[in-house]
């Protein structure tokens, strides 16, 4: 079993989305919410609770909010571009705004999902294909996608674009620290973005080592966790291998 996504809830509950489906962890043992519910055989690609405590849970079948332990189901029948939600955000001002994997990213119309606003390459987004979505201080959306990373304003996209060839410009993961600093996580390791400046961070590794899926930041710097082992960043910039 392949654990995809792990989050604490506002009540401390511990919920893991894998590709068998979502279980909560309670009384020292997992308990599968999948079945009758999000769906056994469903893969949870993305878990992540808004400020009114509603689990979100995206898979490869559709999206799922959990209130109050009652599941409400979001996709195409509903009006949504695609099925395969992999990336769920709330922007400083409340709105969702959902990631897909081959249908850009929507601002989530909760009234009327019919009614939600499409991005996609038509309108500026590097990919459709969508990894992260982020959020600077001052608003900015910070998309990670396919062909590089998004920052949306108003509608309005600039995309950075990595240092490599065609093949190997994903974005996974992006974060705006503390101090101001953009960290992006790429296949090819992380780099802290000044301006359209790419730094690295981390030496490229072969294989799947030099993928960084997923950026975090603790008190003293940043934890970035990958798909073997982590790095962190202290202010001064050093990173060292934890």
């Amino acid at each position: 079993m392949l654990v995809r996504a792990v989050l604490e809830d506002g009540s401390g509950n511990v919920w893991v989305g894998t590709d068998a489906g979502l279980a909560r962890f309670a009384n020292n043992h997992f308990v599968s919410r999948s079945r009758g519910k999000v769906g056994e055989d469903n893969l949870v690609w993305c878990l992540f609770e808004d400020r009114a405590e509603d689990l979100w849970v995206g898979t490869n079948s559709s999206l799922h909010r959990l209130r109050d332990d009652r599941l409400t189901v979001y996709g195409r029948p509903e009006g949504l571009p695609s099925d395969e939600p992999i990336a769920v955000h709330q922007d400083h001002a409340g709105r969702i705004w959902i990631g897909y994997k081959n249908s850009g990213v929507v601002q989530f119309d909760r009234q009327n999902p019919q009614k939600s606003r499409v991005y996609s390459k038509v309108d500026g987004l590097a990919s459709n294909e969508v990894f992260s979505i982020r959020e600077s201080a001052n608003g900015d959306l910070l998309i990670g996608t396919r062909a590089g990373l998004s920052r949306m304003r108003n509608g309005h996209f600039v995309t950075y674009t990595p240092p490599f060839p065609p093949a190997r410009r994903a974005v996974y993961d992006t974060l705006e620290d503390s101090l101001h600093r953009l960290w992006v996580g790429t296949m090819n390791g992380i780099f802290e973005l000044r301006g359209n400046t790419w730094r690295r961070v981390t030496e490229a590794e072969r294989g799947n080592r030099g993928y960084i899926v997923a950026l975090s930041e603790i008190r003293d710097g940043g934890v970035f966790r990958r798909w073997l082992g982590r790095f962190v960043v202290h202010p001064g910039g050093n990173p060292y291998a934890g």
